[in-house]
């Protein structure tokens, strides 16, 4: 069994691609029963986002291919895909997770959006079944690892977001928001994360859009905006110098024709958009119109090269926790794994055990003396349990396999440095015969009385 990630993100594909392949909140339910129906998955957790798609897959057997799974899902053609996909197996896929939950793989660096989004997916992905139980402990894991890098080093401190990074673009292209009439389109995460950046700015309207009202009323009371109907905000785009689109829709919900209305209507004053949506929420031939500035998601990347000198250092800190996290996790993971194989051990020895002491109790009632019972028991133990290492060692010395000799070694705590080079400390003479064997014989319990 094995934990492989398979997906895509910003840096390996564009926003047409990404929003090709972005799984909406009310689709994510029937894309981890998919998954948990094809043979080899064991548990699933998808992390969909503006910046990427991922699904984490714990498969029951090595030989599975998450990018065939992902390609399957999505009815892409894997060769095709390579370019734009990546899969990631066991120790790195775990770092991979870290990387992403501490906010180190994001459009901004070390925003802490990304975690709420990973602890919903996950959420999900219990709600629904979706879990094993090495999912939900490197899922845990994850959380305390994005803890720690927030709490032990400067990463967190003046926290950028998508959010903020829009709001900052919004200044550069207007110098000062103050006088400005400001239209929020959606009222989801980000954008209540624009909402609270834009009341740091000063502005001269605000107003809030969603197709829930409700939704809208709520933000808006923290905010002191207005509430403009969803159906009715396309008529009144002229209003607003600055729109910022964050919804959830699968399709755009601001077209062309109502931008290009708004733009006759406003004589030609220049109007600011930004879609921080995926898929996008403004349709892409809006940046076709004259005076009218569209900047989607990618465009942020101009705005967030600024922060990234200043966040290297704690990068690096992030980084070295990341590293030993994801090496303690793999660790727990490995011991689990063989897990199954030392209880077999145990299991077996046990069977030894019990077998043994049931003929020394069976010679005890026969009247044999104590000491020839217990003679029996300790040999019979003994001679069985040395049985296979002292075979694998004879075979590993016959065939000068030191590694197997020096695992023995460990494994059994014996002293083997004086035999590494095939001589005796002084004194000792070779034994005669087979050492399992020498000594006493005990009874074959091969033939036990009933």
């Amino acid at each position: 069994m094995s934990l492989v990630l398979a997906g895509l993100n910003h840096k390996t594909a564009s926003v047409a691609l990404r929003e090709k392949l972005a799984i909406g909140e009310h689709q994510l339910p029937e894309a981890l029963h998919w998954c948990l129906q094809q043979p080899a998955v064991d548990g699933c957790v998808i992390i969909s986002t503006c910046n990427r798609t991922e699904f984490y897959f714990w498969l029951e057997h090595d030989a599975v291919s998450g990018l065939e799974l992902l390609c399957q899902k999505f009815d892409l053609p894997l060769p095709d895909s390579r370019q734009f996909l990546y899969e990631k197996r066991d120790d790195d896929a775990v770092r991979h997770l870290y990387t992403v939950a501490s906010g180190m793989d994001s459009l901004v660096l070390g925003e802490p959006q990304i975690l709420g989004q990973v602890k919903a997916a996950f959420d999900l992905a219990r709600q629904h079944k979706a879990l094993n139980k090495h999912l939900e402990r490197l899922f845990q894991n994850a959380f305390h690892v994005a803890k720690s890098v927030r709490s032990k080093t400067a990463i967190g401190r003046n926290p950028v977001s998508v959010a903020n990074s829009a709001v900052m673009l919004a200044k550069q292209v207007f110098g000062q928001l103050t006088g400005r009439s400001i239209l929020v389109v959606g009222a989801g995460d980000t954008a209540q994360l624009v909402t609270r950046y834009l009341t740091r700015q000063g502005f001269a309207q605000l107003c809030i859009t969603n197709r829930t009202q409700a939704r809208s009323q709520q933000l808006a009371k923290q905010v002191n905006a207005r509430v403009l109907p969803f159906d009715l905000f396309p008529a009144h785009l002229h209003e607003f110098d600055l729109v910022f689109s964050a919804t959830a829709s699968p399709e755009p919900v601001i077209h062309k024709t109502a931008v290009e209305t708004a733009t006759q209507r406003r004589k030609h004053q220049p109007m600011v958009m930004l879609d921080l949506a995926i898929p996008r929420d403004i349709d892409p031939a809006v940046s076709e119109l004259e005076d009218v500035f569209l900047y989607g998601v990618d465009d942020l990347q101009k705005v967030v090269s600024n922060n990234l000198k200043s966040r290297e250092q704690a990068a690096e800190q992030a980084r070295v926790i990341i590293d030993m996290e994801a090496e303690a996790f793999s660790q727990w993971l490995r011991s689990r794994q063989h897990l199954q194989l030392i209880q077999q051990f145990q299991h077996d020895s046990d069977k030894l055990r019990q077998k043994a002491l049931l003929k020394a109790q069976k010679m005890l009632r026969k009247g044999e003396k104590p000491e020839i019972a217990l003679d029996y028991l300790a040999n019979t133990l003994t001679k069985t349990l040395l049985h296979a290492p002292v075979s694998g060692l004879r075979q590993a010395a016959e065939n000068g396999d030191a590694a197997t000799i020096a695992a023995a070694c460990r494994l059994l705590n014996l002293n083997c440095e004086d035999h590494q080079t095939g001589t005796r400390p002084a004194g000792e003479t070779r034994p005669v015969g087979n050492p399992a064997t020498s000594g006493n014989q005990a009874p074959q319990t091969d033939s036990d009385e009933s």
